[in-house]
């Protein structure tokens, strides 16, 4: 992904968790208002039905206006309208706020008009009374009034929390989910920041293999070229060697290189029309010495009706010699090959076939990633960087083609590639009679 494309993300999705994050406080805002409302409701019509109450046992009329007045956040006074003592109220009190479904804490107080003060300050439980002097001293007379009495709820705020518990609970996870998010993220663009540190160093390192594999090869090639080393079996052997190495290695420096070019979506097709025959024969006759190196065989059968295709010729070169490689690098002595092709439906398909050990169903769907190798406990005779089947599907892909492996345990394995679309030449072989 390129970095244009990351900032994007990270900015959408910046601006989305900050969307959920208002959100989120809106709602847990408008619940918490919309239960506090309801409570300081239930709280009012509870005053005002113990107002009636002790004016109906006074035989006394309720102020014509509503008894019951809020002065802050947690605070009531209601008037009465008429004297009344303090075992009455802390009757109609208690029996309202059961009947009221309301577990509140309470402290209230009870005017007198002969001193001008709130006295006798109760709490509703004896586990609230230590706090008794701390919120006594909230109590202050009303003017206009003379029989009333003022009572406060010290833990209201804490009710209508414990009520919106679910609220709370989720709002946490969804900090938590969001903080962990945020935290992933991080990673994230720290371990591409390393990856691609790492890419960097790989493509600087084959960068510079190239130059050296390249002398080695020119070297290998003056020293075969001089008669005294024709004339020397061993030192001809020795020549040959470092020829063979160097390729192989010039051809593994190349894979590295061209990977990295598909993995930072820098790779470009140069499509031209190729003799597609004519490249597996030329593919084949590399492997022949490789193939009779273990007293195998190689075949051929191109028998498809239209062999010109429009692709990149070093590419699809690459890509049947990465089959062929894994053909022999994972088939045992009396090693078959065979390498055919067909021409069935405007599909051209090419065949790689070979005689080896097979891959095991449940790693079938696996040998295409990157990397992947297929376990073989502790031998490593094998070697390899796990690049090549990925790098042939990844071309495969990008031809838009279509790649198959058919394979079983001990009886050897099969790549089709399937040519299709306009990759194909139908009326070139009628052009050239």
């Amino acid at each position: 992904m390129r970095n244009n494309s990351i900032r994007t993300v990270i900015f959408t999705g910046s601006l989305f968790i900050v969307g959920i994050l208002f959100f989120q406080y809106y709602w847990v805002r408008k619940a918490y208002d919309m239960n506090k409302m309801m409570l300081e409701n239930d709280i009012g019509t509870a005053l005002y039905n113990v107002a009636e109450k002790i004016s109906i046992y006074n035989k006394s009329p309720l102020p014509s206006s509503n008894p019951v007045s809020q002065q802050k956040h947690s605070y009531y006074v209601v008037d009465i309208n008429s004297e009344f003592d303090k075992q009455t109220l802390d009757y109609y009190l208690k029996t309202e706020f059961e009947y009221k479904n309301l577990p509140l804490d309470y402290f209230y107080a009870i005017y007198d008009c002969n001193s001008g003060t709130m006295v006798l300050c109760e709490s509703s439980t004896h586990a609230i009374a230590q706090q008794k002097e701390e919120y006594c001293q909230e109590f202050l007379a009303v003017e206009g009034m003379t029989y009333y009495f003022g009572i406060t709820f010290p833990s209201q705020t804490k009710f209508i929390l414990e009520k919106m518990l679910i609220w709370i609970i989720s709002s946490i996870v969804l900090f938590i989910t969001l903080v962990f998010f945020a935290f992933s993220l991080l990673i994230i663009l720290r371990q591409k920041r390393l990856s691609e540190i790492q890419k960097d160093f790989i493509n600087n390192m084959t960068h510079e293999f190239k130059t050296p594999i390249s002398t080695i090869g020119i070297s290998s090639e003056v020293l075969l070229e001089k008669d005294n080393i024709r004339n020397s079996e061993r030192l001809q052997y020795y020549a040959f060697i470092i020829k063979e190495e160097s390729q192989r290695l010039a051809r593994q420096v190349e894979k590295v290189l061209q990977y990295a070019m598909i993995e930072k979506k820098e790779f470009r097709l140069k499509i031209d029309e190729i003799n597609l025959h004519q490249l597996i024969s030329e593919v084949v006759k590399t492997f022949e010495p490789h193939v009779k190196e273990k007293r195998g065989e190689i075949t051929t059968k191109l028998v498809s009706s239209n062999d010109f295709i429009r692709a990149d010729k070093f590419h699809i070169k690459n890509v049947l010699f990465n089959l062929l490689d894994n053909a022999v690098k994972y088939s045992p002595e009396k090693i078959k090959i065979s390498v055919s092709t067909e021409f069935v439906n405007g599909l051209l398909k090419i065949i790689i076939k070979d005689n080896g050990e097979g891959i095991p169903h449940e790693y079938q769907k696996l040998i295409f990633q990157k990397f992947y190798r297929v376990p073989t406990g502790n031998i490593h005779d094998v070697k390899g960087f796990g690049l090549g089947l990925d790098y042939v599907k990844n071309i495969v892909e990008i031809h838009r083609w279509k790649i198959d492996l058919l394979s079983e345990v001990n009886k050897g394995s099969a790549f089709t590639i399937t040519v299709g679309g306009k990759s194909v030449i139908t009326n070139r072989k009628q052009d050239n009679d």
